[in-house]
């Protein structure tokens, strides 16, 4: 008898440990692609078959007693499912298999039986669903207590014996059926908790597929209205450069005229021509300017902006700035203090157009804005110490706008735009090539500008000439001497590098608010629309001369306390001057 009762209870264990193992081949690989109720109906129906062939390969005592393990798909679905019919279906079903087997009395006491349990079962679901247990306390409920209502069912309706099945036959079927129905609970809830990562994985998969779509349709939506705005401003700065040229042309004309009105050398005109000379001089000169600016702005959102790196001289620079705008000062009877450190070198590389633009805009600002107290233009060094300041440096480094930099690469002095000479430079060489440009720099921009390029255009051709043949005779130079060269010019323009040039413009203005300095350096925007209508412009000065602080190489910032003033800064770099050796006689 216990060793049919063992190999009834092996082979109920191989049998269900197969119909589990085909489940979840089947769930893994059939249940994605059909709905959740006929998932929920396939469940059913395997439940119910694994305890049909439970029963098939139960142990039979006579013609009507029949043992095996049909109770313990029950209790695996008790982890699985949750509604409480189901589980009645479970037993009912279960139960209804066993009048498969002769419609006798102990047949419809096990199907009773079975239909009792999916009545308890659906119980212990609500209870466990209720309360806040740990699996394992959860799991071992249900199991102790389907297996011990089983036992009571079958020893209350069984055809044995209430005593004597509680004698022979409970002590070796009920911690028998308790232990596997453990270890099925335990495989099934391992299996089912597999197949939920499983789900919730497909699901996150889903997600994150619909969403790379998305994303892709949003990026692709996104180019193609960068790539229309790009375009957008390219027509925007190409007509504005081009109106700006054209309105120019006719401006001019009109200057001239107006001035040689205003000026009367042939006393041709009246008091009142003359003055209507002088009115119709000074707006065509503001919308000059206004013109200038528009065309420099869109030369540099369009990465037009040509910048042309030069030896000048600071110094020189300052006395213009002092020259141009003293008169003004005198008028607005305004203190304009010039202060000019003492360690400020006389030469350094840069664009002196583009600082004396930017310098002239600050200024102007200043004396604008300025109605009582004094306006101060600094000029000092600065040690490189402020990290802020080295990243917007290296940020803002384009190559294609740094016509002719000197790099520590090529040391050197600029002759022409793109061209860069290597090594020591003699003396005639260098006033040839730079002086007339540094010479005119006194005379006015425009003119500046010109006689610069002109004067550059024939020096070229020297420097070039002596340049090459520097170049064939430096093979003739021992290589220790070169090397020795070299490191020292490295060795100095690092040390240069590191310092920076401030020049700084202070007045006694009025001052911009904390939360609104950020917009003044934004195209056609002031503080507020109070300002604009009091003192008038057009908002473009400072944007320009920030861009023009940024190809430079520098920065420009402010400081400013509203009602008492403000301080703008323009930093640049300051690259060192190549060795000049005296001409040989």
């Amino acid at each position: 008898m216990n060793v049919s009762f063992s190999s009834v209870f092996f082979i109920n264990l191989s049998v269900l440990i197969t119909i589990a193992y085909l489940f979840n081949i089947g769930y893994k690989y059939l249940f994605p692609s059909i709905s959740e109720r006929m998932k929920k109906g396939i469940s059913l129906f395997v439940f119910i078959l694994a305890g049909w062939l439970t029963m098939l390969f139960g142990l039979q005592v006579g013609e009507t007693q029949l043992f095996d393990l049909r109770f313990v798909p029950l209790i695996m679905a008790i982890l699985v499912f949750t509604r409480p019919s189901t589980f009645v279906l479970i037993g009912i079903g279960i139960g209804v298999g066993r009048l498969m087997y002769g419609l006798n009395e102990t047949s419809w006491a096990g199907c009773m039986n079975m239909a009792l349990l999916g009545v308890f079962a659906a119980a212990i679901n609500a209870f466990l669903q209720a309360v806040d247990w740990r699996f394992v306390w959860k799991t071992t409920v249900a199991v102790v207590v389907i297996n011990v209502l089983n036992a009571f069912d079958i020893a209350m309706m069984g055809s044995i014996p209430f005593h004597e099945y509680w004698t022979d036959v409970a002590p070796i079927t009920l911690p028998l059926s308790t232990l596997l129905s453990g270890f099925f609970v335990f495989m099934i809830r391992d299996f089912h908790k597999e197949q939920l990562r499983i789900g919730e994985l497909r699901g996150m998969n889903i997600i994150l597929r619909r969403q790379t779509k998305e994303l892709r349709e949003a990026k692709r939506d996104l180019e193609e209205k960068a790539r229309q705005l790009m375009l957008a401003s390219k027509y925007k700065s190409e007509f504005l450069a081009n109106m700006s040229h054209e309105l120019k042309t006719p401006l001019n004309s009109i200057l001239l005229m107006s001035q040689l009105i205003r000026d009367n050398d042939d006393e041709r005109y009246g008091m009142d021509e003359v003055r209507y000379g002088e009115i119709i001089n000074a707006a065509g000169n503001e919308l000059l300017q206004l013109i200038n600016d528009i065309l420099d702005l869109s030369k540099v959102e369009a990465g037009k902006m040509d910048i042309v790196i030069e030896p000048i001289s600071p110094l020189d620079l300052v006395q213009m700035l002092q020259a141009m705008f003293q008169p003004m000062a005198d008028q607005q009877s305004l203190p304009f203090i010039v202060d000019i450190a003492e360690d400020v070198p006389d030469t350094m590389y840069t664009d002196a157009l583009r600082v004396n633009q930017i310098m002239r805009n600050l200024l102007v600002n200043a004396f604008k804005f300025t109605e009582q107290g004094s306006i101060t233009l600094r000029i000092a060094m600065e040690t490189l110490t402020d990290t802020a300041v080295t990243k917007r440096r290296i940020r803002d480094w384009t190559t294609a706008l740094y016509r002719g930099r000197p790099t520590s690469s090529s040391p050197g002095i600029i002759v022409r735009s793109g061209q860069t000479t290597t090594g020591r430079i003699r003396k005639s060489v260098y006033e040839a090539a730079v002086a007339p440009a540094l010479s005119v720099l006194k005379r006015g921009e425009g003119a500046a500008r010109q006689e610069a390029a002109a004067g550059q255009d024939d020096a070229e051709v020297q420097a070039s000439a002596v340049l090459e043949q520097q170049a064939q005779q430096s093979d003739t130079i021992p290589n220790d001497m070169q090397d020795t060269a070299s490191r020292r010019l490295r060795k100095q323009e690092m040390v240069q590098q590191e310092r920076w040039l401030t020049m700084s413009v202070v007045d006694t203005g009025i001052g911009i608010d904390e939360e609104k300095q950020h917009l003044i350096f934004e195209a056609f925007q002031q503080e507020d629309g109070a300002v604009n209508r009091k003192y008038g412009g057009t908002g473009l000065g400072l944007s320009i001369s920030l861009q023009l602080a940024r190809l430079l190489g520098g920065s420009l910032s402010l400081a400013s306390v509203k009602g008492e003033g403000s301080t703008f800064t323009l930093r640049l770099p300051l690259q060192s001057a190549p060795d000049i050796e005296p001409e040989e006689e």
